[in-house]
């Protein structure tokens, strides 16, 4: 039950308050799940004088029982910590939920669409991987016993019931947040085995944190493919991808900002972890001032390393030349950029109208095409296969076995391979606010 009307709700203070910030990843080694915002939030509770850890669990894929061995060693972690918040993202085992209460800790999930059956967290917080402030009000407040009403974008679990804060009519953060000092925490606390599946050691890489959402805004209810689709409840993506919350709703700051402030995060990464070998852009259009970057970087004294950045199939098209620039610039000074994410999702064009992708099968071989003949002139300075971490949607309820086979032959053809390491692995999520 959600009540809307509680005017506020203060719990008794806890000066002792230790913060645990949890990354599960579904397996032990390489994978592309960025921590930035949630070390960045730990390092700033550290400044305000709490106890705050930044965890990371690293899960044999497929095994339950050494999962279960993960599981154990962090509650074991939690219970000896005298852990009193844990903040976690894409939590859906209700079991693990109900352990980490049972230890002790009050469970803070940071996915508001998360469906609970039995077990429930206690807080819930919407927006917390762009808006950082929020969570970092939560733990002031239970640290201090102030109004946890006065928190935005919170809902609390409180005798039985949800009580829920006002949501802000903005909740994007202040620009003066996405350009604060950089205090992340920089080496997190790890269970589970750190190895890739052959035994090797994962890429050192860290992930930078500033622009966010995505600036595809194709709207939805103009594809035919959703007509007569009732698109009208509250709270439902209508542009951008279909199966993705983001669409439209880019928030950046002016370039020249947004490039010192890449440029400070690339330097505090680079003294507090010695061995990094590459940065990961988490801004949806990076590809527009990549050559820009790499320029501020050597103008900085960056030591060389590997920059990726996402992009989408039609910005590799729209951005080729300024790809091609980024490239001409970072090879001579032994520096390489990438594309860590091309999100292809199908090769299907009746699957891509689908999906609301704004894209056709001919213009992806295009992309494709362009790619690897940038990789053949610059084999060193543009890291082509580095990643691997392209995205498909394998299948959703609607896939035929047509659409299959028109993937498998364009990726056969196209020798898709190197750039999408784990096709067979992708599934398609439904939620109840995407289309």
């Amino acid at each position: 039950m959600l009540n809307d009307h509680a005017a506020s709700l203060h719990l008794p203070a806890q000066p002792d308050l230790h913060v645990a910030l949890l990354a599960l990843h579904a397996q032990a080694g390489d994978d592309f799940f960025s921590d930035t915002a949630l070390a960045w939030v730990g390092g700033e509770l550290r400044r305000a004088g709490l106890q705050a850890s930044l965890v990371h669990l690293h899960l044999p894929r497929g095994d339950a029982e050494g999962a279960q061995a993960v599981y154990d060693q962090l509650l074991r972690w939690l219970r000896d910590s005298r852990v009193g918040l844990v903040c976690v993202d894409q939590l859906w085992d209700e079991p693990l939920l109900a352990a980490m209460q049972a230890a002790g800790a009050r469970v803070a999930c940071l996915d508001p669409n998360a469906v609970f059956a039995q077990a429930q967290p206690d807080f819930v917080l919407a927006h917390a991987q762009i808006h950082r402030a929020p969570l970092r009000q939560l733990a002031l407040a239970l640290w201090g016993g102030t109004d946890l009403l006065a928190v935005p974008n919170l809902r609390v679990r409180h005798d039985g019931q949800w009580l829920a804060s006002q949501l802000p009519d903005e909740p994007w953060p202040d620009p003066a947040e996405v350009s604060a000092e950089f205090c992340p925490i920089a080496e997190p606390l790890r269970f589970g085995e750190l190895a890739n599946a052959d035994g090797s050691a994962p890429i050192v890489r860290r992930f930078l944190d500033t622009n966010s959402g995505c600036p595809f805004s194709d709207p939805v209810d103009k594809n035919p493919q959703f007509a007569g689709v009732d698109l009208g409840a509250a709270g439902v993506t209508r542009k951008g991808c279909s199966f993705c919350f983001m669409g439209g709703d880019y928030r950046a700051l002016p370039v020249a900002q947004t490039l010192a402030v890449h440029v400070r995060q690339i330097e505090f990464w680079q003294a507090a972890v010695p061995d990094l070998q590459e940065v990961v852009l988490r801004d949806q259009a990076a590809l527009r001032y990549l050559p820009q970057l790499v320029s501020a970087c050597l103008a900085a004294g960056v030591r060389p390393l590997r920059i990726l950045v996402p992009g989408r199939g039609e910005s590799i098209l729209r951005y080729g030349p300024a790809l091609r620039e980024a490239v001409q610039l970072a090879e001579p000074a032994g520096f390489a950029v990438g594309i860590h994410l091309i999100g292809f999702e199908s090769f299907s064009q009746a699957q891509l109208d689908l999906y609301n992708k704004g894209v056709t099968v001919a213009e992806y071989a295009d992309a494709l095409r362009q790619m690897r003949a940038l990789y053949r002139d610059h084999p060193r300075g543009f890291a082509l296969y580095a990643a691997g971490a392209s995205s498909f949607i394998l299948f959703n309820p609607w896939t035929t076995l047509q659409d299959l086979q028109q993937t498998a032959d364009f990726c056969t053809e196209h020798a898709l391979g190197p750039l999408a390491h784990a096709l067979t692995l992708t599934r398609l999520r439904l939620y109840p606010n995407l289309p």
